[in-house]
């Protein structure tokens, strides 16, 4: 599907603009009052007159000679990143170029993805199943090599800084491993005391906290040895989790208990347990790790923590359930969807005011903006599609564009909705141009 960025300028661009308030409202040439002016001045009058009628005829010509001119200096075409979506329902990954807003390919997998994880520093996407299968897909060839089959416990990989090395949860979660990503082979395995379901690494890479959301236990293990350091019981049924980025501090949603445990990870210790109106479903921490933004689905609310004090700012009204949400890199901005509406909120971070509401579909699930961020990308799992929506106007230099264009652009949000396949869930937007050649 195109948009108005492949179009020639045509009427519809021009929608934005008011020319009408540029002509007389009323009055004219034939519609002289009668105002008891000596007759000397008659002819003053009508000079006056002439003139103010070419000036105002003349603002119009002036106007279209502008807007033609905006015209031939568009915006940019969108870039064409390469954007990858794990679809349950066909058992593989659809690639899509976002430059022509096409499908390039569906990636078979032979098992439903429920999660894409692109390793860092190399050119591979990983997926993963919540039966435990692993695949790692490579570009520019779009084939994918299977790792290994599950065993019913998802893996839930996550990798060190530089990609060299991934950690996961064994196939009956009872151990991590060590994965050599570029042999593709488990280095090691480490016995834990107890069963793991949900994993994370610290962003220095040294602690991995293993939970078990059975027993609300939490175990802080040392990535390089696999030694358990230490135990901490963080609530009933522990969900969603953040890491600030100085590795310090971690907070864990607790679905049950209607809270958010704040943790001092190198103390191994619990701050303070943050009491919510409702249970968190889904937790949002800023780039810059100054606050979080907690979800509540059961109520519809939006908490927002100052992530230093641990202290609740304040609390507002949600769009019905939030499955997604993201910052823009600089945190400036918030993109949540809302399953239930089928919409997709902007929020402006600083002022807490909604920006857009934009609908999209049925039911979006997972958000992903283009590196550039011109562009977010949208899943809709109802549809078995990708919506393609406007992210915020780029900052060109003075002169580089006209105001005007960067009015249009901003007038329409949608772009493209793009077939992808049945139950699609999750997406991924590493950087990477296609054709591979493309700059």
């Amino acid at each position: 599907m195109t948009s108005w960025l492949s179009r020639p300028c045509d009427r519809g661009d021009l929608d934005s603009v008011t020319v009408t308030q540029l002509w007389p409202s009323r009055g004219g040439p034939s519609e002289i009052p009668n105002t008891g002016v000596k007759k000397g001045n008659h002819k003053r009058e009508a000079v006056s007159r002439s003139r103010t009628v070419r000036v105002r005829l003349f603002l119009p010509l002036l106007l279209l000679s502008l807007l033609a001119a905006s015209c031939r200096r568009r915006m940019p075409p969108p870039r064409p990143y390469l954007a990858f979506v794990a679809v349950e329902g066909s058992e593989g990954v659809a690639a899509i170029d976002l430059g022509s807003f096409q499908p390039v390919k569906v990636i078979p997998l032979g098992f439903a993805p429920d999660r894409l994880i692109v390793r860092p520093h190399s050119r591979d996407v990983y997926a993963t199943s919540a039966d435990g299968d692993v695949a790692a897909i490579q570009y520019p060839q779009l084939s994918s090599v299977k790792l290994w089959s599950g065993g019913g416990v998802p893996p839930d990989l996550r990798f060190s800084e530089q990609g060299r090395t991934a950690y996961g949860i064994d196939e009956e979660g009872h151990a991590l491993f060590t994965l050599d990503c570029q042999s593709g082979k488990i280095e090691a395995q480490h016995a834990m005391p107890q069963r793991i379901s949900r994993l994370a690494l610290t962003p220095d890479g040294k602690t991995l906290l293993a939970i078990d959301t059975a027993t609300g236990k939490l175990l802080f293990v040392e990535a390089k040895s696999g030694r358990v350091l230490g135990a901490l019981a963080i609530g009933k049924s522990p969900g969603d989790l953040v890491i600030l980025p100085g590795s310090r501090k971690a907070f864990i949603a607790d679905s049950a208990g209607d809270m958010i445990a704040a943790l001092q990870i190198p103390a191994r210790e619990l701050l303070s347990d943050i009491q919510l109106s409702a249970s968190p479903t889904l937790l949002a921490l800023k780039p810059d790790g100054g606050e979080i933004f907690a979800f509540s689905n059961a109520n519809s609310t939006m908490t927002v923590l100052d992530a230093s004090s641990d202290a609740v700012e304040e609390s507002f009204a949600a769009a019905g359930k939030i499955s997604a949400a993201m910052f823009t890199k600089d945190s400036s901005m918030l993109y949540a969807a809302s399953a239930t509406e089928g919409d997709v909120i902007a929020l402006n971070v600083s002022n807490r005011r909604v920006m857009t509401t934009t609908h999209v579909g049925i039911e979006p699930v997972a958000l992903a903006l283009t590196p550039d961020e011109r562009f977010l990308a949208v899943v809709d799992a109802a549809a078995g599609r990708l919506a393609i929506m406007r992210g915020r106007v780029p900052a060109y230099p003075k002169g580089a564009i006209s105001e005007l264009s960067q009015a249009v652009y901003g007038s329409s949000l949608m772009v493209a909705t793009i077939p992808v396949g049945p139950d699609p869930v999750a997406i991924v937007i590493p950087g990477w141009l296609w054709p591979p050649q493309a700059r």
